[in-house]
């Protein structure tokens, strides 16, 4: 928000200074004792000034935007490879989380298929001595 804001006050200041600049070089030409000849050349040759001079500020702004568009870009690219990076840790670690649960979640359960087995032969063997 604020690079905006500072965009507009900047183009509000250079529209008050072109305006300031031709209204001041029109009365200095008008005022001028010169012939109307001279006159109309005089206000040739400044408007062709001025319209150079904002040539060649529209052309530093766009390269300074230019710059910027390539910085951001570089910096967005930047961050992009180090979220990769992350995720990747991450998919790592939680790999590592869930084949460790894995592991355990078998063995644990290897554990009770014995004892339930054990438990049915204690049974089987508890009931045939009963008979």
């Amino acid at each position: 928000m604020n690079d905006s804001k500072e965009m507009k006050t900047a183009k509000g200041l250079i529209i008050g200074i072109l305006a300031g600049s031709v209204a001041g070089a029109l009365t200095a030409l008008l005022y001028a004792p010169k012939s109307g000849k001279e006159l109309r050349k005089d206000i040739s040759e400044k408007k062709d000034k001025m319209i150079d001079d904002a040539g060649r500020y529209l052309k530093d702004k766009k390269d300074h935007a230019s710059e910027m568009l390539t910085e951001g870009k570089k910096k967005a690219e930047s961050a992009i490879e180090e979220t990769k990076k992350k995720i990747d840790e991450v998919k790592v670690k939680t790999g590592r989380f869930f084949s460790g649960g894995k592991e355990k979640i078998a063995t644990e359960t290897m554990l009770i298929s014995d004892a339930v087995k054990a438990g049915i032969e204690a049974y089987r063997g508890e009931r045939n001595s009963l008979h």
